[in-house]
């Protein structure tokens, strides 16, 4: 028991050293943690790293999230809140916002954007604070709404997260997720076989002399990204979306991102054709996902805590 509970302390302490270390890489090459902001940055090492195609990938789903989050005005909690984007949105919104992280350096990011960002016209509030979400105990009946950005594939203790936040949540009140679930196989084969076809960084001969080992490998992942992981990436995956279902009453729920999450970083093509290109492969996986041919590699889900 003692073992296991060092083992967890030193993989925390781990994580939240890790993504101190990413956020001062992100900085370095031009991360600025406002989506009214965000600029294209100097080094494009995945999807994220350029607002444009974000905003063609998930914007759709960050939109409504916001909106939705905001429909009723009050207390709002995000979890895994990272650099505090979604935070800082929520609270131009009027909200009063509360967001955790486990990493010092991504909230002190967080904090010192918060004092200068711009457009506070209606603004309510946002506090941020460091805390492993694994051990947190949520204040009863506090919020209308709890969102989650790309951040429970990180927790362990997943279904006492989910309980908390049941707990936390007013009757009616918004759960709202975007989050990795992992990648299908057919939907990983798909996206190899783009990578063959599409002009990319990698010559086609180069790509050929590949061929051999690339569908036995993480070759597509080794070229369009950094293959770093924190101690907790990926301990939770699909059944995330089970346990969240056992909690709440399911509003909205749909998979994204079956293929195309690691093609943009790779592709060599001109702006604003490559737009285009990306604007393409997207409607394809769009389409796949809804014919029910693939499985996203990430899932939204808007729930609702049913009221008494």
């Amino acid at each position: 028991m003692e073992t296991e509970k060092s083992s967890y302390e030193q993989k925390i302490a781990g994580e939240a050293s890790f993504w101190d270390k990413k956020v001062e890489e992100q900085l370095a090459i031009g991360m600025i943690p406002d989506i009214r902001r965000a600029v294209k940055r100097k080094k494009v090492v995945a999807f994220y790293d350029d607002p444009e195609i974000e905003r063609i990938m998930r914007g759709d789903v960050r939109t409504f999230i916001i909106q939705k989050a905001c429909e009723t005005k009050g207390r709002a909690l995000d979890l895994g809140c990272g650099v505090g984007w979604l935070s800082l949105e929520l609270a131009r919104n009027g909200m009063n916002v509360e967001g955790i992280d486990i990493s010092e350096k991504r909230i002190q990011v967080a904090k010192d954007y918060l004092e200068i960002a711009p457009e506070k016209e209606k603004f309510g509030s946002v506090n941020y604070k460091v805390t492993d979400l694994n051990k947190i105990i949520l204040e009863e009946c506090a919020y209308q709404t709890v969102v989650v950005w790309d951040a429970l594939h990180h927790i362990p203790e997943i279904e006492r997260l989910i309980k908390e936040v049941r707990k936390a949540l007013k009757p009616g009140g918004n759960f709202l997720v975007l989050d990795s679930i992992g990648s299908s196989k057919s939907g990983s084969l798909l996206s190899k076989a783009l990578y063959l076809l599409l002009p990319t960084k990698k010559s086609y001969l180069e790509k050929i002399m590949l061929v051999p080992k690339y569908f036995k490998t993480k070759i597509l992942r080794q070229q369009t990204r950094v293959e770093e992981s924190s101690p907790f990436e990926h301990v939770t995956e699909i059944e995330m979306v089970e346990i969240i279902k056992k909690h709440f009453a399911i509003k909205t729920m749909k998979t994204l991102l079956a293929f195309s999450m690691p093609l943009p970083p790779s592709l060599k093509v001109r702006e604003p054709l490559k737009y285009k290109l990306v604007s393409f492969v997207k409607l394809l996986d769009d389409f796949l996902i809804r014919m029910r041919i693939l499985r996203g590699e990430q899932v939204f889900i808007w729930a609702k805590k049913e009221e008494n």
